[in-house]
């Protein structure tokens, strides 16, 4: 076999390198010509995209800008509802699935009736993530209180458990609208089978080969560390990656929203000032 002269191969190198900067130049032009890296693969400015509940996929999309973020027919101002009127977290399994289901259904959005929620890129989506550590998510709930603009925000409590004193802490809120929606897969609702504690599956720390004599769930695929499945934190990745989907995806309030959107957890705290500087920080990026 006839090897290329060293030449020849170092001006292939340099051609290959040449092309791959033209074309990462060309691409980032572009990003730069529609203000972001998203923007340049998908659309051209923050504008609230909806659709009819009726329109099928060989019907034209209509794009509105400053409108109010779509709601479906079954969305309406709330100060109680009555899904989880009756229940509480010893309540038949039963009972909580149906709820859990009910409530994500007819997206209960609160306050409406006191503030005008809107669409664009003034409007921020706020996604909290809550499992059972009310204290911690008391603090948070007041740092959102005394937070500048928060009424033109939506606040998006994404539970995994379903406790009386945390649900009626978050529906008492009345700075902002706000919505609660229920991770349908939770432990609390599956205590004994998957994606929550089964009689069979392996201990975190059982080696390998003991686990394999064992028969006990997915002996053969501990993780990398050797360890195997923990439902408890398993489902924090779980609720996680549903509660990102069902956001973007599926919650007809916020599925067509187009500006910026934060995702944070029960335990963490904000500044008098972060919508502001978050605001800024988007403007800048599209600037």
């Amino acid at each position: 076999m006839r090897i290329l002269p060293r030449r020849s191969v170092k001006g292939l190198v340099i051609f290959i390198f040449a092309t791959f900067l033209a074309v990462n130049l060309i691409f980032l032009l572009r990003v730069s010509e529609n203000g972001s890296l998203k923007d340049a693969v998908e659309f051209n400015s923050p504008t609230l995209v909806t659709t009819s509940p009726k329109m099928t996929s060989s019907e034209p999309s209509q794009t509105v800008t400053n409108q109010r973020i779509p709601t479906s027919s079954s969305v309406r101002s709330v100060v109680t509802d009555n899904v989880f009127a009756n229940l509480s977290e010893s309540s038949d399994i039963k009972l909580l699935r149906k709820a859990f289901e009910e409530n994500n259904r007819k997206e209960y959005v609160r306050n409406l009736n006191k503030f005008d929620l809107k669409g664009g890129e003034d409007t921020v989506v706020i996604i909290v993530q809550v499992h059972d550590r009310s204290d911690y998510l008391k603090y948070l709930i007041e740092s959102l209180r005394q937070a500048t603009g928060i009424s033109q925000s939506l606040l998006v409590f994404s539970h995994d458990y379903f406790a009386r004193h945390i649900h009626d802490t978050i529906a008492s809120i009345d700075f902002c609208p706000v919505l609660q929606i229920y991770y349908p897969f939770a432990m609390q609702l599956y205590p004994k089978e998957f994606p929550g504690e089964h009689s069979k599956d392996c201990p975190r720390n059982i080696p390998r080969s003991e686990a394999i004599k064992s028969k006990c769930n997915n002996a053969e695929f501990p993780d990398h560390y050797g360890h195997y499945r923990e439902a408890k934190y398993a489902q924090i990745k779980h609720h996680w990656f549903w509660k990102a989907n069902y956001v973007f995806d599926q919650l007809t309030t916020t599925k067509y929203h187009r500006g910026p959107i934060l995702f944070l957890e029960e335990d963490h705290f904000v500044a008098k000032d972060f919508l502001y500087t978050l605001l800024k920080m988007y403007r800048f990026r599209s600037s």
